[in-house]
């Protein structure tokens, strides 16, 4: 839960005083210094991190959620992507944090009709 908490401070702190390409390209650069991509203790660490997720006094935000997700994983030397998409009608923004095919930290039948924009 402290490791959650802590992960979700970080991400909330960064969206507070970076832009969002800045916070983007922080993300890429942390990523190409990971080492870890074994998919179970991926998806292991993205369980444990939505399980205390919703015992954190914070409104559920997606760009929120999925940094806080990509801080917790990288306390864990693990990587993933996180995927912007948009969907056309009605228009709407979404993002969630992926590895391979899996996502993470969403259903993929609320993200299978959004077209991915940028993943990163």
């Amino acid at each position: 839960m402290a490791a959650v908490s802590l992960a979700m401070l970080r991400a909330r702190r960064s969206l507070s005083f970076l832009k969002l390409d800045d916070n983007l390209r922080r993300l890429a650069v942390r990523k190409a210094a990971l080492s870890s991509e074994d998919t179970d203790a991926i998806e292991a660490a993205a369980g444990e991190f939505m399980a205390c997720r919703r015992y954190i006094p914070l409104r559920p935000v997606c760009l929120l959620d999925s940094i806080g997700l990509l801080e917790f994983l990288a306390m864990r030397r693990c990587t993933a992507d996180l995927v912007l998409a948009v969907g056309i009608r009605p228009f709407n923004a979404h993002c969630w944090v992926q590895h391979g095919e899996q996502a993470l930290n969403e259903r993929m039948l609320r993200v299978a009709g959004l077209t991915p924009i940028l993943v990163g």
